[in-house]
């Protein structure tokens, strides 16, 4: 019996480091800080799951820390097809963590200045903090959630993740 487990945890553990866990850890932190302090408190939106987070957080008051592992279970479904066992089991370390740090600044006033005033500031810089959070996930992960929508953007700054995540924000700041 004692075997069985040990290669079940052995099997948890490979591809998971000290390394991968601290930047899975920063990412999660700066993301859901500038989701917390920007996005939510100046109603802009993002698409795919954060938007949707946001939208669900709006209408029913159910917080992003709660919704967010609800959302990401229902994608790495469809992930777990195309990109394999270790995407899914970083996938979600990141997603406990992004919840774990959303719940933290949920109990604080926001750190940040109100930026509603000004959308387009707000926009960018909110856009810097997921760009940023996500692509240091995303280097760990292989591709986050929020990344996949920005694959195809990724050869445009020599494979950096985050790079095509800031590019289709800031088109889509274009669009809207």
């Amino acid at each position: 019996m004692k075997p069985c487990k040990v290669d079940f945890w052995k099997k948890i553990k490979e591809g998971v480091t000290a390394k991968t866990i601290l930047f899975l850890l920063l990412g999660a932190m700066i993301c859901s800080f500038g989701i917390h302090n920007i996005h939510q408190r100046t109603n802009i939106t993002e698409g795919g799951v954060i938007g949707l987070m946001l939208l669900i957080e709006h209408w029913l008051q159910i917080s992003p820390a709660y919704i967010t592992p609800i959302l990401d279970i229902a994608c790495y479904g469809l992930a777990l097809r195309f990109l394999g066992v270790n995407f899914i089991k970083l996938s979600v370390i990141a997603t406990l963590f992004i919840s774990g740090f959303y719940k933290i600044w949920e109990q604080f006033p926001y750190m940040l200045p109100d930026l509603s005033d000004n959308p387009l500031a707000a926009a960018i810089l909110g856009g810097i903090f997921v760009g940023v959070g996500v692509g240091l996930i995303g280097r760990q992960v292989f591709y986050g959630n929020e990344v996949v929508g920005a694959h195809a953007t990724d050869g445009l700054f020599g494979g950096l993740i985050g790079g095509g995540v800031g590019l289709v924000g800031f088109l889509r700041l274009g669009c809207e």
